[in-house]
């Protein structure tokens, strides 16, 4: 039993049916650690021991874990490349944009497989490299890969465009390149010339991402201005005082020499800075007043189901 803890150690806490049979523990056995409440089972085959951290997302793990379940986490990453994805929409769950429920749990698989579960679906298609990221140490879709199944395996289009909104007001940086070319052979079916993913994608984004990622620009670059001016502000204020203690200085001691004029030369310098913070505190103005009349003029885009119900007239 030792074995399989340390192993369960590796796993989130998790180990399979199948890995504690190949280390002589019996069926029975693990029957007995669910009934004395030391481990549960969270999905066909896999089970959890309930002490220590609880790891996040641990429904997803076991699915991911139970696709191919001698295999420890460690063999599977260590793999040249990663046998089960997490795709789809358990992969917008994983990413933590939208309102995607995990299940049920979608893999994508580069070599055939089947189940009768009905929480789980296999998809069998190649991935490339670039579109996989390890999320909390399991492999999942990016997120342009992700937006490309979600479309191509028909899931509700409102859905998909709330992800693509809630991404962008988390302000993920979307590969604009990236996803077009994902999309170019989905074009066609949807409305555009066939390869033509560009388009595609730039509707995506202008209805659903462009302005509130112009927001949030903007936003930053109002913070900005907002540390720059109040960095004057300061400045100005220890100008003025220096400008003072000087002047009072030299009328005191009568001493207007070299150096007092060199000191004075200096301030002028300063002043002619304070001019340039304050034309960057109508800056700020100018760019808020840019703001609000953009926003004024922006139309209101129609749902993301006009794009993703189009259908070309070869349909």
């Amino acid at each position: 039993m030792v074995e399989l803890e340390n192993l369960a150690m590796s796993q989130w806490g998790m180990f399979t049916t199948a890995q504690a049979q190949q280390m002589g523990v019996r069926r029975n056995q693990i029957s007995r650690l669910r009934d004395a409440g030391r481990v549960e089972e969270l999905t066909y085959g896999v089970y959890q021991y309930v002490s220590g951290n609880q790891t996040s997302h641990a429904d997803v793990k076991a699915a991911w874990l139970s696709v191919f379940p001698k295999e420890t986490v460690y063999d599977r990453l260590n793999k040249p490349y990663f046998d089960a994805v997490i795709s789809g929409r358990t992969a917008a769950y994983m990413h933590g944009v939208g309102d995607f429920h995990a299940s049920p749990y979608t893999f994508t698989l580069s070599v055939r497989k089947q189940t009768t579960r009905d929480d789980i679906r296999y998809f069998r298609q190649e991935i490339d490299s670039k579109d996989i990221i390890l999320v909390e140490h399991v492999p999942v879709t990016t997120l342009e890969r992700t937006i490309y199944d979600l479309i191509r395996l028909g899931e509700d289009p409102d859905l998909i465009a709330n992800m693509i909104a809630d991404a962008a007001r988390n302000e993920y940086r979307f590969d604009h390149e990236r996803l077009a070319y994902l999309l170019k052979p989905l074009a066609k079916k949807h409305g555009y010339t066939a390869g033509d993913g560009e388009a595609f994608a730039r509707d995506l984004f202008a209805r659903n991402a462009a302005l509130l990622q112009l927001n949030a620009g903007v936003a930053t670059l109002a913070q900005s201005f907002e540390m720059i001016t109040e960095a004057g502000k300061a400045m100005r204020a220890q100008h003025n005082m220096l400008k003072d203690s000087a002047e009072a200085i030299a009328k005191t001691t009568g001493l207007y020499s070299e150096s007092y004029r060199s000191l004075m030369r200096t301030l002028s310098m300063a002043s002619e800075i304070q001019g340039w913070f304050k034309s960057l505190e109508l800056g700020k103005e100018t760019m808020e007043a840019l703001n609000a009349s953009f926003r004024q003029s922006t139309p209101d885009f129609s749902q993301l189901n006009a794009i993703l119900g189009k259908k070309s007239a070869d349909d």
